[in-house]
């Protein structure tokens, strides 16, 4: 990690930039989204001609909640971690099996377990969190997924970009004594990480159910991979994002 002298060094211009980003991809995010509502219910599937009574929703705005479980890349220490994934996503057909599924999630955590104790500046404290086993480093970004994916039946395969923004990042270290009390310590290293992350997202997404000829439950497997670096001062080698994500979505606007 870095000092508390360098972690402060930061770029103006770089983080003008990345608010400039993080606010044009909130709203492209949420247009597509609206526009994916919209096209649900006014558009006939595509080689059917309208209906004469007034179009049905297709479904097309759907809530995603899952569990996500990754590590950061780069580092000799730490293991896998994870948390809770909420996210609301739109389907906009490009064809009769390629759509793009814009998705905004408010919260996508990430970082590792097991990272080493350094101090909390209370020499008669530091032992008790010396122990590696509960200690995390929680990584809070907000995200905007937009793979582009293929239908062959009731499954749907897919890959896009997805681009991070930072909320914040936490080393939570915590210590149970005998007589049954927990210790907690938790340090806010927010400027020690680039605010703007972005990568790849390969996904496989299965249709459980369907009514009417429409999907309604769906199973999704997704990896993310960053390929930016996250540390503003890395010890050594690169230091990337790689998570896996089980999640199901479900129809949100009828």
């Amino acid at each position: 990690m870095t000092s508390p002298a360098a972690a402060l060094k930061k770029r103006p211009g770089w983080d003008i930039l990345t608010v400039i980003m993080k606010r044009a991809l909130i709203v492209l995010s949420l247009l597509l989204l609206a526009a994916a509502g919209r096209a649900a219910g006014q558009s006939s599937p595509p080689g059917e001609a309208p209906a004469a009574k007034p179009p049905q929703n297709k479904y097309a705005v759907r809530l995603r909640l899952g569990i996500t479980c990754g590590q950061l890349t780069g580092l000799d220490y730490g293991d896998r971690y994870g948390g809770l994934n909420v996210g609301l996503g739109g389907a906009i057909r490009l064809g009769r099996k390629i759509s793009i599924f814009p998705e905004l999630v408010p919260v996508a955590r990430k970082g590792i377990s097991e990272i080493p104790f350094v101090t909390t500046g209370d020499p008669a404290l530091d032992p008790y969190f010396a122990e590696p086993s509960s200690a995390v480093l929680a990584i809070d970004y907000m995200e905007v997924p937009v793979p582009v994916m293929y239908r062959a039946g009731r499954f749907h395969l897919g890959a896009g970009p997805f681009f991070g923004f930072l909320s914040a990042v936490t080393e939570r270290f915590r210590a149970h004594l005998e007589t049954g009390e927990e210790l907690k310590y938790d340090r806010d290293v927010t400027a020690d990480y680039h605010d703007f992350n972005f990568g790849i997202v390969l996904e496989a997404v299965w249709v459980i159910s369907r009514s009417r000829g429409r999907d309604d439950l769906m199973l999704h497997l997704r990896y993310q991979r960053g390929l930016a670096e996250v540390l503003r001062d890395p010890a050594s080698a690169a230091v990337r994002t790689s998570n896996f994500q089980l999640s199901l979505s479900f129809p949100f606007i009828r």
